[in-house]
Order: structure tokens, then C-alpha cells, then sequence
């Protein structure tokens, strides 16, 4: 990871939709939970299926007008369920 993206994560069915464990993605002034979130599904787009995904940033659920700076990891989670 270069000093000016942070490490996206990608969990359970995320991981199979992005097609990879781990990415790094440039971070740019302003940008929010959300917008990353966004560039992701626009990038990846096995990922607009997935439905009650959470993102956490630096292992704490973050809300949708989180900032995103650089070095920051974000994890996508989507819903577990157990049996």
C-alpha cells in the first residue's frame, strides 16, 4: 500500500464478487464511506448484487459520511448467517 490509497478487505461472498482478498485503491481529498463504496460496485460489478453489505474502517462499523483517508483499511462484510 503506497502512501496515498488505503487497503480495501473483501469477506465471504465480497470476495468472491470483487475476485480478489485484498486491493489498494487511491484515496482522494473528500471521499466518504460512501463514494468508496460506490467506485467499488462501479469497478466490480458482482458487487451490486450484494445486498445488507457493511463496511468497517480500521475494525469499526463505519456509517455512509465516514472520511477515507490514506492508510486507512477497510473491511467489506456482507451479512453472515448461522444455522
Amino acid at each position: 500500500m503506497n502512501e496515498k490509497s488505503c487497503r480495501v478487505l473483501f469477506f465471504g461472498p465480497a470476495r468472491e464478487a470483487a475476485g480478489r482478498e485484498v486491493m489498494d485503491v487511491p484515496v482522494r481529498p473528500g471521499l466518504t464511506i460512501s463514494d468508496l463504496w460506490k467506485t467499488l460496485q462501479a469497478d466490480h460489478s458482482d458487487l451490486q448484487s450484494l445486498r445488507g453489505v457493511r463496511l468497517a474502517k480500521n475494525h469499526v462499523y463505519a456509517a455512509d459520511h465516514d472520511p477515507v483517508v490514506a492508510s486507512d483499511e477497510i473491511a467489506v462484510i456482507p451479512p453472515v448467517s448461522g444455522g
